[in-house]
């Protein structure tokens, strides 16, 4: 049901926006991508940063069949509006999916835009260096197959953040989603947890490594994806980063791998 998400996303927002919007100094690397952990961290009252997913390729295949999948121009907006809080917007605007029957030879094709999705994040502790917080988001199914979900999904997750040194970082970003059963009609829960290692190379370089488990619990057939992922970024500026990475599947429920690269802009 649609109305206990709302309340959740709407209480969030007033938590979030307690305080006046008052300008503040950027805070440095407080990029969500690349990587399947979430920083703690929000963007500076009065901040917009722009998240883009220049592209992605993603490949499952067994015995049977192979899928390939291409997502393009996957961004995320996101805006300041407190010192501890910040609110979102992401929209994929195109994504492509080729279906090959290894057995029949013969390929199915289907392409669409995505669904927009909607999230608040709320740190707690010091504003520039954060060790927890929370995220909310809503997803709106605005889009089509394959990137969206035909109904909509919610969610929530604990971003924290642990300095062990200088130059080395712990991340872990357990979460709880609601999501579209793979019927079509109805949501179900999944779960679990993504946790990693970033490392400081350099002034302009950094590289992380984490793994994600995700517990799908669909009526139909309960799987869980386990993913390992390597990404690397570059800063030339406070302003602007690059990135690339890949994550690779670890059982037959997850997809084999996936590569992609993208890039971070601070207006």
């Amino acid at each position: 049901m649609l109305t206990p998400k709302i309340s959740i996303f709407s209480a969030l927002f007033v938590l979030v926006s307690a305080n006046s919007l008052t300008p503040a100094a950027a805070r440095d690397r407080c990029a969500e991508r690349p990587g399947q952990t979430t920083p703690p961290c929000t963007v500076e009252p009065g901040g917009v940063v722009l998240e883009t997913g220049l592209v992605s390729w993603s490949l499952q295949q067994s015995s049977k069949d192979r899928s390939d999948t291409f997502t393009i121009g996957q961004s995320t907006l996101r805006i300041g509006i407190a010192d501890h809080g910040e609110i979102a917007i992401g929209l994929t605007p195109f994504a492509t999916e080729r279906v090959r029957d290894k057995l029949a030879a013969l390929a199915n094709r289907q392409s669409g835009v995505g669904d927009i999705t909607f999230s608040v994040k709320r740190s707690f502790g010091k504003a520039d260096a954060p060790i927890v917080a929370i995220k909310v988001y809503v997803t709106a199914p605005v889009g089509a197959a394959p990137s969206g979900a035909s109904d909509w999904t919610g969610g929530a997750a604990l971003p924290v953040s642990i300095p062990l040194s200088d130059a080395i970082e712990l991340s872990l970003t357990p979460e709880i989603n609601s999501i579209v059963n793979g019927s079509g009609s109805g949501h179900h829960l999944s779960f679990g947890s993504a946790g990693g290692l970033a490392f400081k190379l350099s002034n302009t370089l950094g590289f992380n490594t984490d793994v994600r488990l995700l517990r799908d619990n669909d009526p139909v057939e309960t799987t869980t994806k386990a993913t390992l992922g390597t990404s690397l970024a570059y800063l030339p500026s406070d302003k602007l980063q690059f990135d690339l990475g890949g994550n690779f599947g670890i059982n037959k429920d997850t997809p084999d791998v996936e590569l992609y690269v993208g890039i971070v802009k601070r207006f």
